[in-house]
């Protein structure tokens, strides 16, 4: 079976025989036996679109359909207004982003429209990519990110947008195929292990999965391409995962990971590795703010970019200094004589 994709994602990877079983990458071959198991980023919502390029009709799945407030009108040009979330191509022709809507889909949307404009604006939104570029279809994002891993071909960052267009386009082969590029560029790209680590979750390869949650945890404290409180964030939601492959793998998954179980990573300097802190946390599974003393503690240093009020691992043991009390002078009184 073909490959619906990009054919540029096929010379990058040089693929020359357009065939599913061709997508470099064990964890992409994994994933792709296991699509029935996979979980869906946003609702599937299928419609009827025309290829303009050969003039077959199709069912897709648009995924999220988002509306811009500010170009939406009666008058206006529906693609213009409009975005949506899935990747699907012509299953004829393999073109993308040239369709004809139906007029039942042009209906909904623009009801939508007219409703989320009486609510005051809800269901109004517009995505963006990484580099702030605006696109209609997630095949038009697709061709941008291709072009740009073209020019920059070892840039993990890009690769792991790419995986995350696919991801979010309900095509969780192609995903895992660009987050394994990512690694294999950059095996320090942080939120590529994540992701890799949730796909291998809804697999139920937990094992796997365990080990790229450990390593995005390992590299919490080198990672600055996001700011200190996402990154805590998605850690700590990451470890109620973790907590889970624990359970599932009757305690063969540690809770804590090591530097050791993974020396191709960086680690600390040697008198930092040395260090020990003890310290108890309580933590539960269905609440990841608990785990954020653990994920703290991974991130290092990062961890005291976070706010000091919003700290839990940091917090007592990198106090700001105390500013000294200044006593108030008491004002003099004096006395004034009463006139009789």
């Amino acid at each position: 079976m073909d490959i619906q994709c990009n054919p540029m994602l096929l010379e990058l990877l040089n693929i020359e025989k357009n065939e599913k079983e061709q997508l470099p990458g064990k964890y992409t071959k994994l994933i792709a036996s296991h699509l029935s198991k996979m979980e869906y980023l946003h609702p599937v919502n299928r419609h009827s679109f025309t290829c303009k390029s050969c003039g077959k009709k199709g069912i897709y799945d648009a995924g999220e359909i988002l509306i811009n407030h500010d170009r939406f009108s009666e008058d206006a040009d529906i693609e213009s207004y409009i975005q949506m979330t899935g990747y699907f191509r012509c299953k004829s022709c393999n073109d993308a982003g040239n369709w004809i809507l139906s007029t039942d889909m042009q209906g909904d949307v623009f009801m939508k429209g007219i409703m989320s404009m009486a609510s005051g604006g809800r269901g109004f939104g517009e995505l963006y990519l990484s580099d702030g570029s605006r696109h209609t279809y997630a095949t038009d994002g697709e061709a941008h990110l291709l072009r740009k891993i073209k020019a920059s071909h070892d840039d993990g960052f890009i690769w792991n947008r790419l995986g995350n267009l696919y991801h979010a386009g309900g095509r969780h082969d192609l995903a895992m195929c660009a987050f394994e590029q990512a690694i294999k560029v950059d095996p320090t790209q942080l939120e590529t292990h994540y992701t890799i680590a949730m796909l291998l979750f809804d697999a139920e390869e937990y094992e796997l999965a365990g080990t790229h949650f450990h390593k995005a945890l390992l590299l919490a404290r080198y990672y600055d391409q996001l700011d200190a409180e996402k990154l805590r964030e998605m850690l700590a939601h990451g470890y109620t995962y973790l907590f889970d492959i624990r359970q599932k793998t009757n305690g063969k998954v540690e809770l804590f990971a090591h530097y050791a179980d993974h020396p191709e990573l960086p680690s600390p300097e040697e008198h930092e590795a040395k260090s020990i802190i003890n310290f108890e946390v309580e933590v539960f599974p269905d609440e990841p703010e608990s785990f954020f003393p653990l994920v703290e503690m991974y991130m290092a240093d990062r961890a005291k970019e976070l706010p000091y009020q919003k700290r839990t691992f940091f917090r007592n043991m990198d106090r700001p200094p105390i500013k000294p009390i200044k006593e108030k002078k008491k004002k003099k009184r004096t006395k004034r004589n009463r006139k009789k």
